[in-house]
């Protein structure tokens, strides 16, 4: 059975490497996962699409909704790594 949560992150506070590394983790997790902001959505499948999304968004809230097979730790990290200005290793593969 799929789950899903959500969270909201400062887009001012949201860096390249973020991005990259969210990417990642979708690859890594087989998740599905969502960047709202405004009145904008943007799946975060192909890594183009997703930096040009980011690049051009005029909001200061994000929010992110992963849908998937995963577990609260999952949740935990991808909160923390999103919002700290550094890779957590362990979930972004090498």
């Amino acid at each position: 059975m799929k789950k899903f949560f959500s969270f909201n992150v400062s887009s001012q506070h949201l860096r390249l490497v973020h991005i990259l590394d969210l990417y990642k983790f979708c690859q890594k997790h087989s998740s599905t996962v969502y960047i709202y902001a405004k009145d904008k959505c943007c799946k975060v499948e192909y890594l183009p699409n997703l930096v040009s999304f980011v690049i051009s968004l005029n909001c200061r809230v994000l929010m992110i909704v992963v849908e998937g097979d995963h577990s609260m730790e999952e949740k935990q990290l991808l909160e923390k790594l999103l919002k700290s200005n550094h890779q957590i290793k362990g979930i972004i593969p090498s």
